[in-house]
């Protein structure tokens, strides 16, 4: 029988009897035999310390509280389990059900669902890649993909492993047709206020107060990963983004109501950079749909350091809406009145200066666009609107600055280029005064590193040659480390208005409710224009002490 398999229902490591976690936020008792966590200054409710107990465990694996909360149809999960019922009483194999069919990533350049370091350790339940020495763990990612083609999926195949994405591509996922058909039907509108609405993991009735749980524990999981924050701007951006207090729940819930919409959006969805053929096209509708399920059970997006710790940025921690394309993203939003600003050409504007690069510094003084200067020195006459150029472009480029050898360059957009249909080639692109000055510029710039060793980030966070680390990889650090300061100052501005707000007894005008990297998205409810112009101004002030071409601008 497939239970009595000695890596059925893998047990956890082994734990003391509890542990105790100070963060900067908070203190976490954990009890890793119970099913409650106790918190200092907010106590959760039974059922949710999985992935708290997995983080003091120092087990990267999954995000037990997000996948507990999706949710499906009754009548969905009772046809996965008619179909595959060796899944009802092996978790490995339901949670593999549950990554392929409802919570899978795609991979934008195949549309394939992708099963990476975190997909598949949610899988096997527990942590493959550093020691582990429990009797019949799985050794690798291999076997846990192995083990699901042997017992239930035996036409599930997948692709090598990527050195460059850090993944597999499911390449043919065995599914059941009929089955795929059910839960494409659920999964293609809006869950919310649907009768039969239950949890896809336990099978229990869902409801608002286990929601709440879900959300409280994400947010306490938020604030453990704020421990890896690598420098003191980051653990700043951590603090302020995963505090629930600031970002009111209402202001992402609000935004359910648009579910419909951005449904309409994705029926249509033609990724703008991409060539993905007609089938692969809808399998990344597939994902989207996904991740609307997902944005519904759970609307507010925590956030999370860089697995590494080589970058001041965060990155979402859970599925949400930051993971969308803008047209998706904006059918939620848009009617929200969210305001999205971005720093305009951030990683050129900040490269140009520290590698001084007059050409192209200048041209973004002046205001102008990089990307149509780019397309006027192509000898191109085509730019408005043609998303799919201009994004070959800014891959190129930004290639170029982390430090791509230049035949690669050309050869990527080479096929770039064909696949849009173009009649350029990457001859062509490097022949470009701005591509030109680029690399002589980098040349320099990587020379001087290897001299030195390290280079000085305004954020103090390290960018030292060596231990794995090249030239670009350091580079990368520096010119993230430049964008986070300028942005620091748009929440900065935010606590000095919420600081206000409750000294004068009002509500603040505004929140700041999405982050994503060198820019975000507001909602305003009072004096927008006043507080923008504000906003720019303190951007711009740091971008001027620096001398970094670039602004923050509404998109």
């Amino acid at each position: 029988m497939i239970k009595h398999h000695p890596i059925y229902n893998l047990g956890r490591p082994q734990p003391p009897s509890s542990y105790t976690l100070v963060t900067p936020l908070t203190l976490l008792t954990i009890h890793p035999h119970k099913a409650s966590i106790f918190a200092w200054n907010r106590p959760l409710s039974s059922g949710v310390p999985q992935c708290i107990r997995n983080l003091i465990l120092k087990d990267p694996s999954f995000n037990n509280n997000t996948m507990s909360s999706i949710t499906c149809l009754s009548s969905t999960r009772a046809a996965i389990l008619q179909q595959y019922p060796m899944a009802s009483n092996n978790s490995v194999l339901w949670r593999a059900l549950e990554h392929l069919l409802l919570t899978g990533r795609a991979d934008k350049s195949t549309g394939s669902t992708v099963v990476d370091r975190s997909s598949l350790e949610f899988i096997a339940g527990h942590k493959i890649w550093g020691t582990s020495t429990r009797k019949g763990a799985f050794k690798s990612g291999k076997q846990v993909l192995e083990y699901v083609k042997l017992h239930m999926l035996p036409g599930l195949t997948w692709s090598n492993y990527s050195q460059s994405k850090y993944c597999r591509r499911v390449l043919t996922d065995g599914l059941n047709a009929n089955l795929k058909a059910v839960v494409a039907h659920d999964l293609s509108s809006p869950i919310t206020g649907k009768s039969g609405r239950v949890y896809a993991q336990s099978g229990s009735k869902y409801s608002a107060a286990k929601q709440k749980n879900f959300r409280h524990a994400l947010e306490q999981e938020a604030r453990a990963h704020a421990a890896r924050s690598p420098a003191s701007t980051c653990t700043y951006l951590l603090q302020r983004l995963n505090d629930s207090g600031l970002r009111p729940v209402n202001g992402y819930t609000n935004l359910l109501k648009n579910i419909s919409a951005a449904h309409n959006v994705v029926n249509s969805y033609q990724p703008s950079r991409s060539s993905l053929s007609p089938i692969q096209t809808n399998s990344y509708r597939d994902y989207l749909r996904r991740l609307l399920r997902q944005i519904e059970d759970m609307p507010i997006p925590f956030y999370q350091p860089s697995q590494r710790g080589r970058t001041d940025r965060v990155f979402g921690l859970n599925p949400s809406i930051l993971s969308l394309p803008s047209s998706v993203r904006l059918a939620l939003t848009k009617p929200e009145k969210w305001v999205e600003l971005d720093l305009t050409s951030a990683h050129l504007a900040i490269g140009s200066t520290l590698w001084q690069i007059p050409s192209i510094a200048s041209l973004l003084h002046s205001g102008r666009s990089i990307w149509h200067e780019f397309v006027v020195q192509l000898g191109c006459p085509i730019l408005n609107g043609n998303d799919y150029l201009k994004g070959a472009l800014k891959k190129a480029t930004y290639s170029a600055m982390y430090g791509m050898s230049e035949r690669y360059i050309k050869a990527n957009f080479t096929r770039a280029m064909n696949q849009g249909g173009f009649q350029l080639s990457g001859k062509d692109l490097m022949a470009t005064q701005i591509m030109t000055d680029l690399m002589a510029s980098r040349s320099a710039a990587f020379s001087l590193l290897k001299q030195n060793g390290s280079v000085d980030t305004p954020t103090r966070i390290a960018a030292v040659l060596g231990k794995g680390r090249n030239e670009g990889s350091v580079w990368s650090t520096v010119v993230n480390s430049y964008e986070a300061e300028m942005m620091k100052k748009i929440l900065e501005y935010e606590e000095k208005e919420i600081d206000a707000a409750r000294l004068a007894n009002r509500q603040p005008d505004f929140r700041i409710m999405l982050w994503q990297h060198d820019g975000c998205s507001i909602r305003f409810s009072k004096r927008k224009r006043f507080h923008i112009n504000n906003l720019k101004a303190a951007v711009a002030a740091v971008a001027t002490q620096y001398g970094i071409p670039t602004a923050l601008e509404v998109k």
